[in-house]
């Protein structure tokens, strides 16, 4: 009984996580979502610089998903002059892959074609 209990409640969990999606228009954070076009810099952090991240140097405006059992964090700076929020701070399990997946593609958005 308590073993079957056990498994119910980390199936459930596992259920219940967040998940963190980055798409061609947005990065999902849960059920939050980031326009790709206000994002700017991105950074992704791990170890003690995680730590520091959600602690001493975490602004309090920012918006955050974190989750204890996933040490590493990413941090997206939100440029929309309409947003009070400056950044959200993420959770993550690999920052570097979060990172290169919010960053592919920026330079094409960044750059202007001739018409």
């Amino acid at each position: 009984m308590a073993i079957g209990m056990e498994l119910a409640v980390l199936v459930l969990l596992w259920a219940l996580a967040p998940v963190i999606e980055v798409t061609d228009t947005e990065f999902h954070a849960g059920r939050a979502h980031l326009p790709r076009s206000v994002v700017g810099e991105v950074a992704g952090f791990t170890g003690a610089a995680a730590t520091s991240q959600r602690g001493p140097e975490l602004d309090a405006r920012a918006w955050t998903l974190f989750r204890g059992y996933v040490h590493g964090v990413v941090k997206v700076e939100v440029r929309d002059a309409a947003d009070p929020t400056p950044y959200w701070l993420v959770s993550v399990r690999d920052p570097e892959a979060v990172t290169r997946a919010l960053t592919s593609g920026a330079e094409r958005a960044n750059r202007t074609d001739p018409v």
